[in-house]
C-alpha cells in the first residue's frame, strides 16, 4: 500500500497541470453545452406549442369557426380549455409570433406544459447525458493517453520503470486516479448542467425522472471507456500506435467484414460475389451470437446501449491491459507498438486495410474499369504504398 500511495503520488505530481487544465475545459464547457441543448428544446416546445394553439384558432377551419359553425365553436372552447388558453392569450399569440422572445416570455413562463403529456414533457436528464457524454468521452481519451502512450515517449517513462517496487503499482494508481478524475469531471458535468437548465426557460417545464440513472450509466460508461482506451495503450509505444490500437480495438472482428466489403468492391464492384456472400454470411453469424458475446467482439456495434457489455468489455481489456503493462520493455519505448510480436500482426492488418480503403475508393469511381488484371494491379500497388509507408513509420521512435 505505501508503494502505491507514492506511486500515486509522483503520477499527481507528473500530471497535474495537465489534469487542471482538463478541469477548467469541463467548467467552461459543461455550461455551455448544457445550455445550447437546453435552447434546443425551447425552440422544439414553440415550435409544438405554437402549431397547436394555431390549429385551436381555427377549430375545424377559419371558417367554421368565425362565421358561427357552433360545433366547431364548442370544439374550440374544449381544446382552449385542456390547454389552458384563453382567448386573449390567442391575442397574444398573434401580437407576439414575430417577436423574438415569444418563445421564453409567452409558452414557457406562462404556461404548465408539464401537465399537458409527454409531447410537452423535458427530462433534465436527457438533456444533460445528451449534450455532455461526448465531451467526456473526449476527457476520458485524453486521460488514457496522459497515463499510458504520452508517457511512453518521455524519460519519465525510463524513470518510472526503474523505481524498486513492483510494476502493478504503477498500473493500478494510474488506472484508479483516471477513474477518480473521471468520476469528479461527471459530478462537475452534471452539477453545472442543472444549474443551466435552472437558469434557462425550460426550468418551467422540467422534470427530472430518471437522473440518478443517467448519472450512473454516464459513470460506467465512461469508466469503461477509459479502461478500454488505457488498457490498448499498454501495448503502443506512442500516441500514434494508440490511435492505430484503439481503432482496432474498437472495430474488433467488424474489421474482417470491412476487409471482406471493401475487397469486393476492387475485385467485383460492389456486386454480388462470393466476397459479398462471405461478409454476408460473416454478418449472421455475429449477428446470431449471444448479444453480450456481439457486443464485447465488436465494441463499436453499440458502446453508450448496454451496460453490462461495457463492464464485461473493461474487465476483459483491463486484465489484459495489467499483463501487457507488466511486461513492457523500455527498450522499445518511442516505437509503434512496445511488443514485437503483436507490432507485426499490427503492421499486417495496417497494410492489408489501408490498401483496400485506398482501392475501394479509386475503383468504386471508375466501375466502367472491368478488367480484374487492372483491378489487382491498382491493390497490389496500394499495398506495396502502404507497406512502404507504414515500415517507416513503424521503425520510428518517437522520443522528447
Amino acid at each position: 500500500m505505501n508503494a502505491f500511495k507514492k506511486s500515486s503520488k509522483i503520477l499527481w505530481k507528473k500530471n497535474k497541470l495537465w489534469i487542471v487544465l482538463m478541469a477548467l475545459f469541463f467548467l467552461l464547457f459543461s455550461y455551455t453545452l448544457s445550455s445550447g441543448a437546453a435552447n434546443s428544446y425551447v425552440d422544439m416546445i414553440s415550435w409544438r406549442i405554437t402549431e397547436e394553439m394555431q390549429r385551436v384558432d381555427h377549430g375545424n377551419g377559419y371558417e367554421d369557426v368565425y362565421m358561427g359553425n357552433s360545433e366547431a365553436q364548442e370544439a374550440k372552447k374544449k381544446e382552449m380549455q385542456k390547454l389552458g388558453i384563453t382567448q386573449k392569450d390567442l391575442q397574444d399569440l398573434a401580437k407576439k409570433s414575430s417577436e423574438e422572445d415569444v418563445k421564453e416570455e409567452f409558452f414557457l413562463k406562462e404556461f404548465d406544459l408539464v401537465n399537458r403529456g409527454d409531447d410537452y414533457k423535458v427530462l433534465g436528464a436527457q438533456v444533460i447525458k445528451g449534450s455532455l457524454v461526448a465531451t467526456l468521452a473526449i476527457g476520458a481519451v485524453l486521460l488514457a493517453f496522459l497515463f499510458s502512450s504520452l508517457e511512453h515517449i518521455t524519460p519519465f517513462y525510463r524513470f518510472n520503470r526503474s523505481l524498486p517496487w513492483a510494476k502493478k503499482y504503477d498500473y493500478f494508481a494510474k488506472l484508479l486516479m483516471g477513474l477518480g478524475i473521471l468520476l469528479l469531471f461527471t459530478a462537475i458535468a452534471y452539477s453545472l448542467g442543472f444549474l443551466a437548465l435552472t437558469r434557462s426557460p425550460l426550468r418551467n417545464v422540467m422534470v427530472y425522472e430518471g437522473m440518478w440513472r443517467a448519472i450512473r450509466q454516464t459513470v460506467v460508461g465512461i469508466s469503461s471507456f477509459y479502461i478500454f482506451i488505457f488498457a490498448i495503450g499498454q501495448l503502443a509505444g506512442s500516441f500514434l500506435g494508440h490511435i492505430g490500437l484503439s481503432f482496432i480495438g474498437a472495430v474488433g472482428l467488424g474489421l474482417v467484414q470491412l476487409i471482406l466489403v471493401g475487397l469486393n468492391v476492387i475485385f467485383y464492384g460492389g456486386k454480388m460475389s462470393w466476397l459479398f456472400n462471405l461478409s454476408d454470411s460473416f454478418d449472421r453469424f455475429l449477428g446470431n451470437l449471444p448479444t453480450l458475446v456481439q457486443y464485447v467482439l465488436r465494441p463499436v456495434s453499440g458502446f453508450s446501449s448496454m451496460e453490462e457489455g461495457v463492464i464485461v468489455l473493461a474487465v476483459i481489456y483491463g486484465i489484459l491491459g495489467y499483463f501487457f503493462h507488466k511486461n513492457q520493455k523500455v527498450e522499445n519505448s518511442g516505437k509503434f507498438i512496445l511488443e514485437s510480436r503483436i507490432e507485426k500482426v499490427v503492421f499486417f492488418l495496417a497494410v492489408l486495410v489501408t490498401a483496400t480503403a485506398l482501392g475501394a475508393i479509386l475503383f468504386s469511381g471508375l466501375a466502367a474499369i472491368n478488367s480484374i488484371a487492372i483491378r489487382i494491379i491498382g491493390f497490389l500497388f496500394f499495398g506495396f504504398v502502404s507497406y512502404k509507408i507504414y515500415k517507416k513509420l513503424f521503425d520510428v521512435r518517437i522520443i522528447v
